[in-house]
């Protein structure tokens, strides 16, 4: 009589390929290399994991949509065989902190000159002979951030400068400053100056400034 034995291969515990909804892995995935790391911008607050296993009777734990916090975030990838022999892969998804340092709105108890725009660093102000500090009201563009205020006490004599400065500092640690160059002015220079002008409809051309005389306002037709 003969005999015939009779082998069975099991499928081997492995990932051919791991893909995630933003970039490459460093170092480039391989089925033999186990862990990796990725960087995302902090714009990016979920990632999307989708695995390749080396076989269909192959299981993979840990692909799906996940949200993503500030800093390091690590995921593993579970194979299991059907022998129950087990892989895991690993990532570590570092999301950059947020790196917005803007003020998005200033308001000071003086005339501001410019305008204030996020972009612009330097101002002129101009505040009454009595006044000794800048009163501030300001507002973030991001909630991460934070703000200091430097030098905004024991002003100097009327016409000499004060330099108070708003150091907003990221989530990140980055930092910006925005100098007000501040003056004492006495009651002669406003004697003649408006602080402020409004209109009710419309758009003032240009933006309003306490030295510029002659305006331009801008209406629609049905305006009269």
């Amino acid at each position: 009589s003969a005999c015939f034995l009779t082998c069975f291969s099991i499928p081997f515990a492995s990932i051919i390929d791991l893909i995630n909804d933003y970039g490459d892995f460093t170092p480039k995935f391989t089925p033999d290399t186990l862990e990796y790391t990725l960087t995302v911008p902090n714009s990016k607050d979920e990632i999307t994991f989708i695995a390749f296993a080396e076989s269909n009777k192959v299981s993979v734990s840990g692909t799906g949509t996940y949200s993503l916090i500030p800093g390091d975030n690590q995921f593993d990838f579970v194979v299991t065989s059907p022998d129950n022999h087990q892989l895991t892969y690993t990532v570590n998804v570092i999301r950059e902190k947020d790196d917005n340092n803007y003020i998005k709105s200033l308001q000071v108890n003086g005339v501001i000159n410019p305008t204030f725009d996020r972009d612009t660093e330097e101002y002129t102000v101009d505040i009454k002979k009595d006044v000794n500090n800048l009163d501030l009201v300001i507002e973030l563009e991001s909630d991460k951030a934070s703000y200091e205020v430097l030098g905004n006490n024991n002003f100097k004599d009327i016409d000499e400068l004060n330099k108070v400065i708003i150091r907003v500092t990221a989530e990140n640690g980055s930092t910006r400053d925005y100098v007000l160059n501040t003056y004492r002015r006495s009651d002669e220079y406003f004697s003649n100056r408006l602080l402020n002008m409004t209109i009710n409809y419309g758009t003032l051309t240009p933006d309003f400034n306490p030295d510029i005389n002659n305006y331009a306002v801008t209406v629609p037709n049905s305006i009269s």
